[in-house]
């Protein structure tokens, strides 16, 4: 068993974190007594799983972060500091996959962070 609160006093940043693994992760980690911020660029489906764990009593907060726009997760950032007053923990459980995509993707000069879509 893991122990409790070893994530006590961290502010983290879970991006993808509406359903799946990300909704996995962050769950454990909020067990662990870290205050989470649940991003996913469906930030419908973000606040479900903040209320989700809420009904849990566990404290969490919801955002809607794309991170294929930089401005998004530089406000996601900018939120989770405001909020929790650090960001400690990041984690980047959004995914995007291309059936088109070579297998080089992205292509050079695009940033990865970018080729999420």
């Amino acid at each position: 068993m893991t122990p409790t609160g070893r994530f006590d006093g961290y502010g983290a940043l879970d991006t993808g974190a509406a359903r799946g693994i990300g909704a996995a992760t962050v769950r454990r980690r909020a067990e662990e007594d870290a205050r989470v911020l649940v991003t996913d660029v469906d930030s419908d489906a973000a606040e479900r799983a903040a209320t989700a764990l809420r009904e849990l009593g566990l404290a969490d907060e919801a955002f809607g972060c794309d991170v294929a726009d930089r401005a998004s997760v530089e406000a996601a950032v900018g939120h989770t500091v405001a909020s929790f007053g650090s960001l400690g923990v990041l984690a980047d459980n959004a995914y995007g996959w291309r059936p088109d995509a070579p297998l080089w993707w992205p292509p050079a000069g695009v940033p990865s962070w970018a080729s999420v879509r």
